[in-house]
């Protein structure tokens, strides 16, 4: 299991990000400082403060910790100032593998500021002085949390902590490669591909892009046409596969046949196995909570007998994705939609150069 560190000076911020990273992701949570108090280890020398050999032995009760957390298939949060490269190195080593270090950063005005909000204070000469320690080396990933609320920080170091699972793109094959440069996509993969978006068109080079760019990633492509029929028999087709790809194309059309192919209750159930959904275009838009923005444009490219039985789309993030937000008349578009629509529904505007990832763990 992984272990994870995340150390900063008096008033980072550093306590909070540990501990509601170690909720979001079921860890335990171990304070460093509560290690050393509970042990008799936090009697400090004259002019020269904690011991180094008492945080060497802290570490031996951290780790031991580590272990029987890992014993019971949970990871580990540690949380401390770790001034001393000696003490963390030595803790990563008693870790073993699978260890994920982060610095938080403020300058020591923020972090002064930070720390006299607390009911109780470390005070102002405590807080530079352990600033001053824990700014002479950095280890791991740096973030810097001088302008950044809590939660931003916690996404950040969730990022790194958990990768996604839901990947949401307006042009799938535009942004591949940074994708793939920041490690977000599998090395090898299989991968469900479902077109269905397309139906409608006779002419689809969207999709064909987005298929050509999987497969020169080296991954095993299948194309699944989503249709009405048992549940079971969807969720066996595409639990055989790694990656569920959900291509773009007329967006009412693919909810409708998400929800007669029952598609829309099996997608679920394969990502809390631990498979991956990548939408582009109106696969981003399905992963929402709604196509109701979109019906009215949608159902003038579509037959004057099409009904659709109901909005509802998957509700894998609770926003709604407007994409190739860089072409005037789609910007136009959306404008009016979320004049329209701003207090019903929250949007995220996509332009085919971005993309928005998710980490979710369960559904």
């Amino acid at each position: 299991m992984k272990s994870i560190i995340i150390r900063g000076p008096l008033g980072v911020g550093k306590s909070t990000v540990a501990k509601m990273v170690a909720e979001k992701i079921g860890s335990v949570y171990i304070s460093v400082d509560e290690v050393l108090d509970q042990n008799g280890l936090d009697k400090a020398v004259e002019g020269e403060g904690i011991p180094l050999a008492n945080f060497l032995k802290a570490n031996e009760i951290i780790a031991s910790e580590a272990r029987q957390a890992d014993d019971r298939g949970q990871s580990v949060v540690i949380d401390g100032n770790f001034y001393h490269k000696e003490q963390i190195d030595q803790l990563v080593d008693l870790l073993g593998k699978d260890v994920i270090a982060f610095t938080l950063k403020a300058s020591v005005e923020t972090c002064i500021a930070r720390d006299a909000a607390r009911a109780k204070p470390y005070g102002e000469d405590a807080t530079r002085a352990v600033h001053m320690f824990v700014s002479a080396f950095d280890y791991g990933t740096v973030i810097d949390t001088e302008a950044q609320a809590p939660e931003e920080t916690i996404r950040s170091a969730m990022s790194s902590v958990v990768k996604p699972n839901i990947i949401l793109t307006s042009s799938f094959n535009t942004v591949v490669g940074e994708l793939r440069e920041k490690s977000l996509l599998l090395k090898t993969a299989s991968v469900a591909f479902i077109p269905t978006a397309g139906n409608p068109y006779p002419e689809r080079p969207w999709i064909d892009a987005d298929r050509k760019a999987l497969v020169e990633l080296g991954y095993n492509v299948t194309d699944i046409n989503l249709r009405g029929g048992l549940a079971e028999s969807l969720e066996k087709e595409l639990s055989h596969h790694d990656i569920i790809f959900v291509a773009g194309g007329n967006t009412t059309y693919l909810v409708e046949q998400a929800n007669l192919s029952s598609f829309s209750s099996v997608v679920r159930k394969l990502l809390g196995n631990g498979k991956m959904y990548i939408g582009s275009s109106a696969g981003s838009i399905l992963a929402g909570p709604t196509v109701e923005p979109f019906v009215i444009e949608d159902l003038a490219e579509l037959p004057k007998d099409f009904v659709l039985t109901k909005p509802t789309c998957l509700h894998l993030v609770d926003y709604v994705v407007l994409p190739h937000d860089q072409v005037e008349q789609f910007s136009a578009e959306h404008d009016k939609i979320v004049r329209h629509f701003s207090e019903q529904f929250t949007f995220v505007r996509l332009t085919d150069k971005e993309y928005r990832t998710e980490n979710i763990r369960s559904l």
